[in-house]
């Protein structure tokens, strides 16, 4: 669960979703971008959605085991190698 108000990028769910784990988090700032539809979804202000998406994660032995191809893809999409050519590429942009 990460129940976070904000967030500027979200390596411990990505983390998550890369070892197969079940993911329930708010969709805050860079959380929604990051892990896309690859998570439970929950307030993170609300005791009730977020003992909800606990719940689903529990209880839905299903819906785990379906999701677990799409968050292990999610996370694909993030590496080291990528981020540091994307920040290559941008500083050649940047200096012309």
């Amino acid at each position: 669960m990460f129940p976070s108000l904000y967030e500027g990028f979200g390596g411990p769910p990505l983390e998550a979703m890369a070892c197969g784990c079940p993911v329930a988090g708010s969709r805050r700032a860079a959380l929604a971008e990051v892990c896309g539809d690859a998570t439970i979804e929950m307030d993170p202000e609300s005791v009730d959605s977020m003992s909800a998406g606990i719940r689903t994660l529990v209880a839905d032995e299903k819906l785990r085991d379906q999701a677990r191809r799409a968050r292990l893809e999610r996370a694909r999409l993030f590496s080291w190698p990528a981020a540091a050519a994307a920040h290559l590429a941008a500083y050649r942009d940047a200096v012309g």
